[in-house]
């Protein structure tokens, strides 16, 4: 029913318990809509009017400019003009913004699941991979056991669902126009959850120039992915290199994914060369094997999403010459991503390798840390897994990027005046190898 009707979960059971009152209420006929009886949870009064009212201005003219709306910026938002009226000891709690919300008749719009299906031979392939990777890992430190993984990101990054007034058709979100223009984060880090350097990949011919945060290392490819060149060239000597004992060359293990840059012969043996072992994750199954896609892409995601919303909402980006709003610069960018890796918690990484099943015994006596997808798929129990977009992504396995490739172009209209000089559409239709 709520579902099906868009209504509050918690409402339909509240309605539910109270059937028999509503149903007298319903019978009544000599009551009229504006005299009907008010039953308990029917919700009080505004306890600050004033911030209410202009917080609901706030939000509307957030949606006239096509702003995406979210909770936690109401929520930032009421605490301001808490201060500013010097309201003392209001929370603003996210209770009290669901409250606000229904006194206002605002809503979310939440995105489906959608099922994901996996390949007949998970379950064996599974088992069978688990069994070597435990193997291999219960004689090795932790710290020296790495994962590593590409994810996506764009110059915009709208939610799919905002708040909004119920009732209206359109529901439109502002960007700069520059949703398609894509870049590459590599996030790495060991089993004991010590971070790598994240990288950052952008689709231009040389690096562009700027302050760029210190913790990251900033570099170029064609199609803003990696490529084995780029591996051997800068990703193994300033990330990996950067691991613990990665100067002495200490033998460890690294989990990737068959994307063709990872597994190039050069670049196992360059990463052998650096004392590690590296263990190919099957086709297919990185979506609950791989420790980044498990635990720590969504939330990363989710942190630069933030940012890049609060960048939007503060209106700091300034004009183009031709009226349009501008992307964010490539430091801007860069800060991010310094900002969002440092608020991923180490225990969150370290955890991510059990989650995945790497690093646990071999006896599978503590296969209850796994989760519980990878435990349904162990069972055979296929029927059970089902993955929603909000949850961990399938990321660049198999060679194949799973989020949409645009067509590698860019939009001029969108493109700064100070941009460095961008590839050539002609160049950019490039294989990585």
């Amino acid at each position: 029913a709520s579902l099906f009707y868009q209504v509050d979960r918690k409402r339909v059971q509240e309605w539910r318990k109270q059937k028999k009152e509503l149903e007298v209420v319903k019978n009544d006929h000599n009551s009229s809509i504006d005299k009907v009886r008010a039953l308990p949870g029917r919700g009080s009064k505004a306890k600050y009017p004033t911030v209410e009212k202009e917080l609901l201005d706030y939000v509307k003219k957030k949606r006239e400019e096509r702003m995406s709306v979210t909770t936690s910026m109401i929520r930032r938002k009421a605490k301001e003009l808490g201060e500013t009226l010097n309201i003392q000891g209001a929370k603003f709690s996210s209770g009290w913004v669901e409250r606000f919300m229904r006194r206002n008749k605002l809503v979310e719009r939440v995105r489906t699941q959608y099922a994901q299906k996996l390949p007949e031979d998970t379950p064996l392939v599974v088992k069978e991979f688990l069994q070597t990777a435990r193997e291999k890992t219960k004689d090795i430190e932790k710290k020296f056991i790495i994962s590593f993984d590409e994810t996506p990101m764009w110059f915009d990054m709208p939610r799919n669902t905002t708040i909004d007034f119920e009732g209206v058709r359109e529901v439109p979100i502002k960007t700069t126009g520059n949703e398609k223009l894509r870049f590459t984060v590599v996030l790495g880090y060991t089993a004991s959850g010590e971070k790598l350097p994240p990288a950052v990949i952008f689709k231009l011919k040389k690096k562009p120039k700027g302050r760029f945060p210190r913790d990251v290392v900033v570099t170029t490819a064609p199609c803003a992915n990696m490529i084995g060149d780029l591996m051997i060239s800068t990703y193994i000597p300033r990330v990996i290199r950067a691991r613990p004992n990665g100067f002495f060359k200490s033998k460890g293990l690294i989990f990737v994914d068959r994307h063709s840059s990872h597994i190039r012969d050069d670049v196992v043996k360059a990463l052998k060369m650096e004392g590690l072992d590296v263990l190919e994750i099957p086709s297919g199954t990185t979506c609950v094997l791989q420790p980044p896609d498990v635990s720590v892409n969504k939330p990363f995601k989710n942190g630069m999403t933030r940012r890049w919303e609060k960048w939007m909402d503060e209106g700091k980006g300034g004009l183009t010459k031709k009226g349009n709003l501008k992307k964010a610069s490539y430091e801007m960018v860069c800060e991010w991503v310094s900002e969002t890796w440092r608020e991923i918690s180490t225990d969150l990484l370290a955890k991510s390798f059990e989650a995945s099943g790497l690093t646990l015994s071999p006896d599978g006596s503590e296969d209850d840390k796994m989760t519980s997808r990878l435990q349904a798929i162990i069972a055979n129990r296929m029927n059970e897994v089902c993955f929603s977009e909000e949850d961990n992504e399938p990321s660049n396995q198999d060679g194949i990027d799973s989020e949409p490739n645009p067509d590698n172009e860019f939009d001029d209209e969108s493109m700064t005046d100070d941009d460095p000089e961008e590839m050539d559409p002609e160049e950019m239709d490039i294989d990585d190898e």
